[in-house]
């Protein structure tokens, strides 16, 4: 009989669905489209080269987003120029890291990653992207993703600087959340 009784216990165990929970979709998720343009701040070493980084994106932020404009002022290190077959050639991937805000100043913007381009006709930005709500309330809408943009390039390198794309296919994805406030 207690060979049974524990049959039973195991089968109903077995039989019965736990609950989990698990999300279809990320809860950010923002898509538009977005070029780079170099800023009038010479390259110089070792602070690099100031360029920027702006979209038109829709999706999903902490709720809705029709047309959120962001904007990231970034720096790369100094491309370094080669001659191949007496043409300069500046391509390959540079890290990149920048600042900027999203729907005006609603939000501010933490970039980190790297900016690639050529040797063919295309550039892209990729890399990590913090999204805070810029409040003072007590907790504060935080997201985390990734930023990955690519596109044609729309006109070439020169010495010192970065190409400037045309418009540029982009994507984040990532997480938000509200957490505390550091109120010093």
């Amino acid at each position: 009989m207690k060979i049974q009784l524990v049959a039973v216990l195991l089968a109903s165990l077995v039989l019965v669905p736990g609950y989990s929970r698990a999300q279809s979709t990320p809860s950010l998720n923002l898509e538009g489209e977005g070029t780079v343009s170099t800023n009038p701040v010479p390259c110089a070493n070792p602070v690099g080269c100031g360029d920027s980084f702006s979209a038109v994106l829709s999706g999903q932020l902490a709720g809705p987003v029709t047309s959120g404009a962001l904007q990231i002022n970034f720096r790369v290190a100094v491309p370094v120029p080669s001659n191949k077959k007496g043409v300069l050639v500046t391509f390959g991937c540079r890290s990149a890291v920048g600042t900027g805000t999203f729907e005006g100043t609603q939000y501010n913007v933490g970039f980190n990653g790297q900016f690639c381009s050529g040797p063919g006709n295309d550039e892209e930005l990729s890399g990590t992207i913090s999204i805070t709500q810029n409040a003072t309330t007590a907790e504060i809408i935080w997201a985390t993703g990734t930023l990955a943009a690519s596109g044609a390039i729309h006109i070439p390198a020169t010495a010192g600087s970065i190409p400037i794309s045309g418009p540029m296919v982009v994507s984040i994805v990532g997480a938000v959340g509200e957490i505390p406030q550091f109120i010093p």
